[in-house]
């Protein structure tokens, strides 16, 4: 099975461009790296979520990498994400919480600097490992703050089974490759897959796997969440590794779903606007007008 899918993934790979990647920040103290596996290839895709802006719906796009290896694979962020210039920006910042004051900002119609919106400005936060040969999914995503510039760690350990499919006659074609259909329900949604037996690997964006081909395009029925591939990338000297840095403490691992998902409410349930105010920027922390839906309705 090695060779065959290596001879395979050479062949396809050949006519394939690859796609520039963004680098990633360091921490400031050394980690201690586990690695997992060899990143055989990577899968890009654009994940389109529905979202609720003033009860209007909207849509949001975060960019996705699925890095796959022979046992392991893990699926992350890769977008870049467009942060305003402070570059004609006051130095000086204040924090206020005097809700009229906005209002009457607001109400004057007064030019908005800045909107820091943690979900938006910084992308999905969650970092996902699946162990398809032992059916164990790692979660692992920012917690609460620790100090000023640190954070905590969540990790959540699962072990999912792959998912029951049917299987149908429909196709599909992604990224010039033949897809059949496939149907599931899983943690509280009906989700319609499309495969392809010409990448012959049991695996998926987020937690899906289970199919005799690599999954490029999922969603739900309703369409909330639409998971799509838009890229193929042979990888080189390129690991699948978790790094059990020193923001992992007792309190949040092997934490449950419920308590992650409590905390990510909470964590995206404000925003701060920014206004200049003379030589300083004051910032106002106020309700978030986007609700974000939740993937996983039930365990």
């Amino acid at each position: 099975m090695r060779f065959k899918l290596s001879v395979i993934l050479s062949i396809i790979f050949i006519q394939l461009t690859t796609i520039q990647l963004f680098d990633q920040k360091s921490t400031n103290k050394t980690p201690i790296r586990e690695v997992l596996d060899s990143t055989l290839f990577r899968v890009i895709y654009k994940v389109n979520q529905q979202i609720q802006k003033d009860g209007v719906p909207a849509i949001i796009t975060d960019t996705m990498a699925l890095d796959i290896g022979e046992n392991w694979s893990s699926y992350y962020f890769i977008g870049q994400i467009k942060v305003p210039s402070n570059r004609f920006l006051p130095r000086v910042t204040r924090y206020s919480s005097d809700r009229e004051a906005l209002e009457k900002r607001l109400t004057a119609k007064q030019e908005i600097l800045e909107v820091r919106d943690l979900r938006l400005n910084t992308g999905e936060s969650a970092k996902i490992f699946k162990n398809k040969n032992k059916k164990e999914i790692i979660t692992i995503d920012q917690g609460p703050m620790t100090s000023v510039d640190k954070f905590a760690l969540f990790r959540l350990t699962e072990v999912i089974p792959p998912q029951q499919w049917s299987i149908n006659e429909d196709t599909l074609t992604v990224l010039n490759f033949v897809c059949r259909k496939a149907t599931t329900f899983f943690r509280g949604r009906q989700y319609s897959a499309w495969f392809t037996l010409e990448l012959p690997v049991n695996d998926g964006p987020w937690k899906f796997y289970g199919l005799p081909g690599m999954i490029l395009k999922i969603e739900d029925a309703g369409r909330v969440f639409v998971f799509n591939a838009i890229g193929l990338q042979k990888m080189v000297n390129s690991e699948i590794a978790i790094d059990w840095d020193y923001r992992f403490v007792s309190g949040y691992l092997d934490c449950s779903i419920k308590q992650w998902q409590t905390f990510r409410q909470e964590r995206f349930r404000y925003i701060s606007i920014g206004f200049n105010d003379g030589d300083a920027v004051v910032y106002y922390r106020t309700k978030n007008p986007i609700t974000y839906p939740e993937m996983e309705i039930d365990e």
